[in-house]
């Protein structure tokens, strides 16, 4: 097998790559990106289709599988433990953000992507932001297969100084978040892989497929983490 996975897990990674391109494959192109037999990719595709992941047509010869089902699909794979930089390689930029947002959403934040902002004359611009009270958090998405730890050291702190400029700025009308009591602005790293520093000085560095875990634990890991804090009457 190509991908040195199990069948599943290759089946999966078969139709993230051939859809980048089209909404469409066949079986005989998964065939070939896979050497499996056709009677077992079937199987698997009738699977994955009775979970709303894909829907197979012309006599189950074709498989459909728009652009957010290419989405669910990878977060089907995230969530069973396939290897996220894998799964990377067929996701564009603007997926892989989407998987972020879905997250947000789950838990009821409001959403703002390619958030753009200006301090003295200079433009900047956060990749998603999640709003709920009491949380601002800002998430600088990297969607890098391969990247040196000085390197992503480096960004996590310049991501860090950008929120706290974003945190003394006008744009908290914006952000509709200026009549809250308290304002909680946290920099957030989301990365492809899982990487050995989990903080780097207190700013999280999160695998897309564990930002879910992140949101719904946040109260648990707050003391840990690198924040700007604002309180109403300052």
């Amino acid at each position: 097998m190509p991908f040195g996975l199990n069948p599943s897990a290759t089946i999966i990674l078969a139709i993230l790559k051939c859809t980048r391109e089209k909404d469409f494959c066949s079986i005989s192109e998964i065939k070939d990106a896979t050497n499996l037999p056709a009677y077992r990719i079937l199987e698997f595709l009738i699977q994955i289709e009775s979970q709303g992941l894909i829907e197979l047509f012309e006599s189950n010869s074709k498989i459909l599988c728009k652009p957010y089902d290419r989405l669910k699909l990878a977060i089907f794979a995230l969530n069973h433990n396939i290897d996220p930089l894998k799964i990377a390689l067929f996701l564009d930029w603007r997926e892989f953000e989407r998987i972020c947002l879905i997250s947000f959403e789950e838990y009821e934040y409001r959403c703002f992507q390619n958030f753009r902002f200006k301090i003295d004359e200079k433009f900047f611009e956060m990749d998603i932001i999640g709003v709920k009270d009491p949380f601002v958090i800002c998430v600088d998405c990297k969607r890098w297969s391969k990247i040196r730890r000085s390197q992503l050291r480096r960004a996590a702190l310049k991501h860090l100084k950008k929120v706290i400029l974003l945190s003394s700025s006008k744009y908290l009308e914006k952000l509709e978040v200026s009549s809250w009591n308290k304002i909680i602005f946290i920099p957030v790293m989301l990365t492809i892989y899982e990487d050995i520093d989990r903080f780097y000085r207190g700013i999280p560095i999160i695998p897309v497929y564990k930002f879910n875990s992140f949101l719904k634990d946040i109260y648990l890991g707050l003391d840990q983490i690198e924040k700007v804090i604002i309180y109403k009457n300052d």
